[in-house]
């Protein structure tokens, strides 16, 4: 039977249900082998690893740099807000004392 994209492309979530049912039932295992081959690794494999990391990150270094730096922006900003946002509410909070009540100033 020759491979048809067609079909898989209109079954595509039948199969994307198949795939997570099989790892959700064998999870334990597929991490297990994971990690047992990771810790496995000869000196070689660790090197050849790290090298084609380190060579992707040079590849795409511009691109990571980037990313941060608009997310650190972005953080910020975030952050900006946030303290603006609570500095009003805390204004809200601060309800002034009315004019014909009597506050006992240890309380406060």
């Amino acid at each position: 039977m020759a491979y048809r994209k067609d079909y898989y492309i209109k079954n595509k979530d039948k199969f994307n249900e198949k795939s997570r049912k099989y790892y959700e039932k064998n999870k334990d295992k597929i991490l297990g082998q994971i990690k047992e081959a990771r810790a496995n690794r000869t000196d070689e494999e660790r090197e050849t690893a790290s090298s084609k990391r380190r060579e992707y990150y040079l590849g795409n270094r511009d691109k990571f740099i980037d990313y941060a730096s608009k997310k650190y922006i972005k953080d910020k900003a975030k952050l900006v807000a946030m303290k603006e946002r609570l500095a009003e509410l805390e204004k809200k909070e601060n309800k002034p004392v009315g004019a014909g009540e009597e506050t006992d100033i240890t309380e406060l």
